[in-house]
């Protein structure tokens, strides 16, 4: 029962510090890299914000729990014939979804001059990869996996989205109604790998294909020309 009680209040506590972190961030011009490459730049202050909540989930991994350490989360991943099949699939409908979601922001949104920075290009890559991974170990580690000890999976799978829609809720209603499918997915990934590597590699992909190609198209592309 303690250890119950442990683990539900390391995620309260993380949970609630990232989500006012993410309410506090939501109105601010520097969260996200469409917003700062339409003033024609790459601020600082985004990877600054990396930075933080990467610190503030990490907290979960750091404190020692009964039930999970960062090398049961980061163990080899159990795959079967036709999950194996699944999961490629997924990894292409995955990064051809970031790409047409950024072709489509390059094809509605004007964006101005870009200076070639490429220290703050590379930085913020460096620290999106991080941050992604210690965001997945949280959500679909010490979230949905550590509370798959207490529960079974459709409550564990339930209570996941229900978190991971609410750190989205001022986000845009596209990517609000999107956190359910892809959260499925992740929790699916997860589960039936019982690792968390597949839900790291997925969520890359879809951030990593849409950033990468739109830093592609609007500062190597020009230069290039």
């Amino acid at each position: 029962m303690n250890n119950l009680i442990h683990h539900i209040s390391l995620c309260t506590v993380v949970f609630l510090a990232f989500l006012l972190f993410s309410l506090q961030a939501a109105g601010k011009q520097e969260k996200r890299l469409s917003q700062q490459l339409k003033l024609g730049t790459i601020s600082g202050k985004l990877i600054q914000m990396q930075i933080m909540g990467t610190c503030i989930l990490a907290f979960s991994l750091v404190i020692p729990t009964p039930y999970l350490s960062l090398p049961s989360l980061l163990k080899q991943p159990h795959f079967s014939g036709y999950l194996t099949s699944t999961y490629l699939v997924l990894i292409l409908m995955t990064t051809g979804l970031g790409i047409f979601s950024a072709r489509k922001v390059l094809e509605e949104q004007t964006f101005k001059q870009i200076l070639p920075d490429y220290y703050n290009a590379f930085t913020y890559l460096i620290s999106r990869i991080i941050y992604l991974t210690v965001y997945e170990l949280f959500f679909r580690g010490v979230l949905f996996l550590g509370v798959l000890l207490f529960t079974n999976a459709l409550v564990a799978v339930l209570i996941n989205l229900i978190l991971y829609f609410l750190i989205h809720i001022r986000d845009s209603k596209a990517e609000l109604i999107g956190t359910i499918p892809f959260g499925l997915v992740l929790c699916y990934t997860t589960f039936h790998s019982q690792s968390v590597w597949p839900a790291i590699c997925l969520h890359l992909l879809l951030s990593l294909s849409h950033e990468g190609f739109l830093l592609y198209h609007l500062i190597l592309k020009p230069i290039k020309k």
